[in-house]
C-alpha cells in the first residue's frame, strides 16, 4: 500500500511538473531554517537566465525583492539572458549544487539545485528530502554524486535544454 501511494504521488508531481510554466521548488516551512540548504528546485535545463525567471517569481511573491543570485558557474551551461535588471548574478559561489538568493527581507535562501536530467523518481526523493524539516544532509549527500560525474551530466546533455 506505500508503494502505491508513493506511486500516485511522484506521478501527481510529474504531472504538474511537465507543464511549461510549472516551477519544480519545494521549501522547507518558513519558521524552520536547519540544516544546510531550505528546500531544493528542480530546473529544466542548465540554461541560468532562462530557468531563474519563473524560480524568482515565485520567491519574490512570498519573500519579496531578490537583490543577488549567487551560484556556481560550474553547474550551469550558460548564464543566458539576465532575468531581471535589479538582480545582480554572481557566479562565485564556492558551493556545487547550491543556488542562494539575497534579499533584504528574505535574508539568504539556500536552495539544493538538482541536475536537470536526474531520472524523475530520483529527483522527486531528492526534492522532498531536501525540504524536509528533519533534514541536514549536504548537497553531495543529498544527490549523491561527486563533482566529476555532474560535470559529465554537463558535457553530455544538449545545448540549451
Amino acid at each position: 500500500m506505500t508503494a502505491t501511494i508513493r506511486r500516485h504521488t511522484i506521478s501527481r508531481y510529474l504531472r504538474r511538473s511537465r507543464g511549461t510554466g510549472t516551477l519544480r521548488l519545494r521549501l522547507k516551512p518558513a519558521h524552520q531554517r536547519c540544516g544546510f540548504v531550505q528546500g531544493a528546485w528542480w530546473p529544466r535545463s542548465t540554461v541560468l537566465g532562462t530557468e531563474l525567471s519563473p524560480l524568482l517569481a515565485a520567491i519574490r511573491t512570498r519573500f519579496g525583492m531578490i537583490e543577488r543570485v549567487r551560484y556556481h558557474a560550474g553547474d550551469w551551461s550558460e548564464t543566458g539572458t539576465q532575468p531581471a535588471d535589479d538582480v545582480v548574478l554572481d557566479g562565485s559561489s564556492p558551493s556545487p549544487h547550491v543556488v542562494t538568493l539575497q534579499g533584504p527581507d528574505l535574508g539568504e535562501l539556500r536552495l539544493l539545485v538538482v541536475p536537470p536530467y536526474t531520472e524523475p523518481t530520483r529527483a522527486y526523493d531528492i526534492v522532498v528530502a531536501a525540504s524536509s524539516v528533519h533534514d541536514s544532509s549536504t548537497p553531495e549527500q543529498l544527490l549523491e554524486l561527486s563533482q566529476p560525474e555532474f560535470g559529465d551530466l554537463l558535457q553530455e546533455r544538449p545545448r540549451g535544454r
